[in-house]
């Protein structure tokens, strides 16, 4: 068996991608249109979060972290 190389993805790459999406049985169900749109943003920057919010985004989640 050959060795696996990887690369960065290229323009080129592209139709290649969509094509194994579009095969895979998961991939072929998600191209239905995009319903929601999510993001976080750290609470330390509200110049980010009002942005969003002026584009429409609602806060609608509390995020929590545990560092060990």
């Amino acid at each position: 068996m050959d060795a696996l190389t990887y690369r960065l993805a290229t323009k080129d790459d592209l139709f290649t991608i969509i094509q194994l999406l579009a095969d895979d049985t998961l991939g072929a169900t998600r191209e239905k249109g995009c319903h929601l749109l999510q993001l976080t943003s750290d609470k330390k920057r509200p110049d980010a979060i009002r942005f969003y919010e002026s584009l429409g985004f609602v806060a609608t989640h509390e995020g929590m972290k545990l560092k060990f």
